[in-house]
């Protein structure tokens, strides 16, 4: 008889003997076995290219939605009539199959991120409605070229924007990390923004004597500056971004999230636009009441 609650077998690699050729043998053992119960029962299976999410169709016309270690993260209503799911071009899209209704369907996920930003430097209303976090670093081109528009999406929203900066300096970089380490070392000295800025205007010049000359034009405490720089405070912090990056999935730079979903379209018109959701959405949750009203 077989059980009510459906099980999955995933990450599991079996075998005992595998012929490769007359001449040749290799034995193949069990390396990892984790199962996966899935009461609502199992229609069909997919799996995201990088192994960070597993997707289970139900007869109930539901996605659920697992981490890659076996963890709940949320359902998605899909439809009785979808009979079977694949895994799209992108670790975000779903393709869904119905043979029944002779239709198939793409969907792409938005997974909303939960990004620590404690400790991190920001800008605007510190309790505002829509959070910008922006994973960047000072040698990258491209996060130079955003960093005027981050600028006119808080000077827009005014009172609804916080915009965050987190470190994820690259390893091709050479003066990335050390860079990092100095707008860090501002920080401590209240000058966190003056020395982005000036940084951003020097990307395609960076050095460790630009990095100097930029703290020296700042006015700042230089003995401070260059032992805040090279304490394991700051590395630690630099760590601890590097960490959340890699946990919110970043790959590269400039990546920005906004309230924990990844932002494709880094225009101001692309910030407009889902600032603009993000706030109707935090209005629909938080209606206001009677005595605002009046």
């Amino acid at each position: 008889m077989m059980s009510k609650i459906a099980r999955i077998l995933c990450l599991t690699v079996v075998g005992y003997g595998l012929l490769l050729d007359s001449q040749a043998h290799a034995r193949v053992e069990m390396a990892a076995q984790r199962y996966l119960d899935v009461k609502e029962g199992i229609k069909d299976v997919a799996v995201s290219h990088n192994g960070k999410w597993i997707y289970v169709l139900t007869p109930k016309g539901e996605v659920m939605v697992y981490s890659g270690s076996g963890q709940f993260d949320d359902r998605i209503e899909v439809g009785k009539a979808v009979d079977s799911i694949q895994i799209g071009p992108t670790e975000e899209t779903l393709v869904l199959t119905s043979s029944t209704e002779n239709r198939i369907r793409i969907m792409v996920l938005d997974f909303i991120k939960k990004i620590n930003t404690a400790g991190s430097p920001f800008k605007g209303r510190e309790d505002a409605p829509v959070v910008i976090t922006v994973f960047s670093e000072f040698q990258c081109p491209y996060c130079a070229t955003l960093a005027p528009v981050l600028d006119q999406v808080l000077q827009k929203h005014q009172g609804r924007v916080k915009i965050v900066f987190k470190n994820f300096p690259l390893r091709n970089h050479r003066f990335a990390m050390a860079a990092s380490a100095a707008a860090l070392a501002g920080h401590k000295q209240g000058r966190f923004w003056e020395f982005h800025d000036l940084l951003f205007q020097k990307v395609d010049r960076l050095s460790n004597e630009t990095i100097q000359e930029t703290a020296s034009q700042l006015g700042l405490d230089m003995e401070r500056f260059k032992k805040d720089m090279q304490s394991e405070e700051v590395m630690a912090l630099i760590r601890q971004d590097m960490s959340d990056g890699a946990e919110a999935g970043v790959a590269g730079t400039p990546s920005v999230f906004v309230n924990g979903r990844l932002l494709r379209d880094r225009s101001l018109q692309g910030f407009d636009s889902v600032i603009a959701r993000e706030g109707k959405q935090t209005l629909e949750a938080n209606p206001p009441s009677e005595a605002k009203k009046r």
